[in-house]
């Protein structure tokens, strides 16, 4: 078993299945700094997309109301 101070060199992705660089995938944050997302960068934005197609009036709201605030200090 990997001492969790040892940062994971490669990884598969659940989504396409490659071994990839652990470059190659985001971190979970903070409080899990040494753990890296299921999927890799590249299948996230896959991902990202088709559910931007599907809830295209939903995206547009978040994008817009986020704008709003940010414009507007929060």
């Amino acid at each position: 078993m990997k001492k969790r101070t040892e940062f994971q060199k490669e990884k598969r992705c659940n989504k396409c299945g490659l071994v990839k660089p652990a470059k190659d995938f985001s971190k979970h944050g903070k409080l899990h700094s040494f753990s890296l997302k299921y999927a890799c960068k590249k299948c996230q934005v896959e991902r990202m997309k088709k559910w931007i197609e599907k809830n295209r009036e939903k995206f547009n709201k978040y994008q817009k109301d986020y704008q709003y605030k940010r414009n507007h200090n929060g």
